[in-house]
């Protein structure tokens, strides 16, 4: 499809300034009189873009329904046009129950899981966005859930069920696919004419922490699965992974503040909060890592220091990131 371009001179509406659009364009796209359009701009940049359509969404209650009819029910959604089902019950979501949805999601090729709780778990239709935000909110929400369920197994050493390292080896593989997805999309946008200076520079640590995060997932399932062939049960390092899990839960409410642009990100405190996870590392190194070294062998301190390191590594971007925001707006 070839750009057109063209010189349009801008009209005087009220007290307004007014763009007439392209007629052959808005046939096109279907534009009338009283339609939506998204616009975007930045710098001398301004792009027009046609509203998407208002999104289909779905409830399931996990109580009411039968594991044999949920199938249906999933591929009659998905033939149906529904953007997005959220899965719920009163119930916590087991993981043998986790594992089910995600064998259904065989049959639905367009759906993934996208964000999940104690209680629910959301699947929507993967279409080829164009916003890496998106694709980044479904990373954060896959390690998430790779640390809350290397907990659990941690907690069960030495004898870890099977059916928890095959769980978390799952979760590694929804991480990575997130991780394509941010690239792709980061790729795609860079080239945008409307995308400059800080939004441009925004793409680059949205990709740095992508990567970070995709690298410490990596250390968490060697981790398990280190201590899953370990005959001793590892209570230093269920300590240490569940003080990780509240950092890196700081700091990823940190970067989403950010990406949102709520005041709270550049709290002070915020930015002292993620600095002190950064100046810990070297005392973290020489205090808890010969403990964990003595507890649970060379590989398992190993792994946990390598966590700690990626966690710091999303840290100091996020810190960047907010000093970047603060200084561009002085």
């Amino acid at each position: 499809m070839s750009v057109k371009q063209e010189i349009r001179s801008l009209q005087k509406l009220g007290g307004s300034l007014a763009l007439y659009l392209p007629k052959e364009w808005c046939d096109m796209n279907n534009l009338t009189r009283g339609s939506k359009v998204r616009v975007r701009y930045v710098d001398r940049f301004l792009c027009v873009e046609t509203e998407r359509e208002e999104k289909r969404e779905a409830v399931i209650d996990l109580d009411d329904i039968l594991d044999a009819d949920l199938k249906y029910a999933l591929i009659s959604l998905y033939v149906l046009g529904f953007d997005r089902v959220r899965l719920s019950s009163k119930k916590k979501i087991s993981l043998a129950i986790r594992r089910h949805i995600i064998s259904l999601l065989n049959y639905t090729p367009g759906y993934e899981i996208v964000e999940e709780g104690e209680n629910f778990v959301d699947i929507a239709i993967a279409r080829e966005v164009e916003d890496p935000v998106k694709a980044l909110s479904r990373e954060f929400n896959s390690v998430s859930t790779l640390f809350k369920y290397s907990i659990e197994a941690l907690e069960r050493a030495p004898n870890i069920p099977d059916e928890y390292v095959d769980a978390i080896e799952e979760l590694d593989d929804e991480v990575d696919r997130a991780w394509f997805e941010v690239e792709r999309t980061v790729y795609k946008n860079v080239g945008k004419a409307y995308l400059k200076s800080v939004e441009s520079r925004s793409m680059i640590h949205l990709l740095l922490v992508s990567r970070y995060l995709e690298r410490l997932s990596d250390h968490i399932v060697q981790l398990v699965q280190e201590i899953h062939a370990s005959p001793v049960q590892q209570y230093e390092t269920i300590a240490q992974i569940r003080s990780l899990l509240i950092s890196y839960h700081n700091i990823i409410e940190s970067f989403k503040a950010v990406l949102e642009e709520r005041k709270s990100a550049r709290d002070t405190n915020t930015i002292t909060r993620l600095i002190n996870i950064i100046e810990n590392k070297k005392s973290y190194k020489h205090s808890v890592i010969p403990r964990l070294r003595k507890e649970s062998g060379t590989l398992v301190a190993y792994h946990v220091m390598r966590i700690y390191d990626y966690i710091t590594d999303i840290a100091e971007v996020v810190t960047n990131v907010i000093l970047d925001s603060l200084y561009s707006k002085t």
